[in-house]
């Protein structure tokens, strides 16, 4: 199966605000904690080049424009993942939420697969059209496409510089979307599919 990580490049403000302080990122970290865990699995994505695209979008945080043209001339047999964050309500590491035409089996074995081999909580949660859920994902869903979003949690207000992830959850976000992709690229897993 072939795999396209969609990850929404803007933010809202118009120049990017990060500050680096001892184990924590603070700052504009929509999205550029998703772009910055998409450049941590450059070897794997390098590895997995015929089977893995990187597409950077615009205008998620307007009107999904960018997701709106990809969704629309992307090959279908390939699987697009779209790569976000959110604001952290519980206790969660990662989560796979806006999914849609993926069997309730599925879910689970990925669900599995992430908790199992990281000793991560992963979240799920389908496609409910609620307008607080959109993202890049909703471009696909209107085009009929399988999709899910892979979401990384961030604490604090998440359209502020009062925003920030810790180390550990970055490297946390990092291995989930790891063992995602392999979930999709490895021999075992195209069984039945």
């Amino acid at each position: 199966m072939k795999v396209a990580l969609i990850v929404h490049q803007d933010n809202v403000f118009p120049e990017l605000q990060l500050w680096w302080h001892g184990n924590e990122v603070w700052g504009t970290l929509d999205n550029f904690i998703g772009m910055i865990i998409v450049f941590r699995l450059s070897e794997l994505i390098h590895d997995y080049s015929d089977k893995i695209d990187v597409i950077f979008t615009s205008y998620e945080e307007i009107d999904l424009g960018g997701a709106k043209r990809i969704a629309k001339n992307l090959d279908k047999d390939v699987l697009p993942i779209v790569v976000d964050v959110a604001n952290v309500k519980g206790d969660w590491d990662c989560a796979l939420e806006n999914i849609y035409k993926f069997s309730n089996k599925e879910i689970k074995d990925m669900k599995e697969m992430i908790e199992s081999h990281l000793n991560l909580k992963c979240n799920t949660r389908k496609y409910t059209g609620k307008p607080d859920d959109e993202d890049d994902s909703w471009a696909f869903i209107k085009e009929k496409r399988k999709v899910l979003t892979y979401t990384i949690p961030v604490r604090g207000e998440l359209h502020t510089t009062d925003c920030n992830i810790t180390l550990n959850g970055i490297e946390k976000a990092t291995q989930g979307l790891k063992w995602l992709l392999s979930y999709f690229l490895t021999e075992e897993s195209k069984t039945g599919r």
